[in-house]
């Protein structure tokens, strides 16, 4: 048998990909019982890690004077709604 050649494009453009499918699954391929087990372990990561961040309040108010430490909080208050701002406009949202 003989092979037979791709056929270009008369601009000699290189063949285009299919386009992706427009929506994509979310949902995981676990067995039924395991989705509760495995709901149960993402809400557990995230309260821990949703709730660690909380614990750099009371860092700073340990390492700086106490007559600063409502300043310190304000500050890292500010620098949080300004990172939140500077991603939401990066991503576009």
């Amino acid at each position: 048998m003989a092979h037979e050649q791709a056929v270009m494009p008369a601009n000699d453009a290189p063949p285009v990909a299919a386009a992706p499918p427009a929506h994509v699954q979310l949902t995981t391929d676990a067995p039924k019982n395991w989705r509760p087990v495995i709901t149960i372990g993402f809400i557990i990561l995230l309260g821990f890690f949703g709730t660690a961040s909380i614990l750099v309040y009371a860092g700073y108010a340990q390492i700086f004077p106490k007559n600063l430490s409502g300043r310190v909080s304000t500050i890292l208050n500010l620098l949080v709604f300004i990172v939140a701002f500077l991603l939401q406009w990066g991503i576009g949202a």
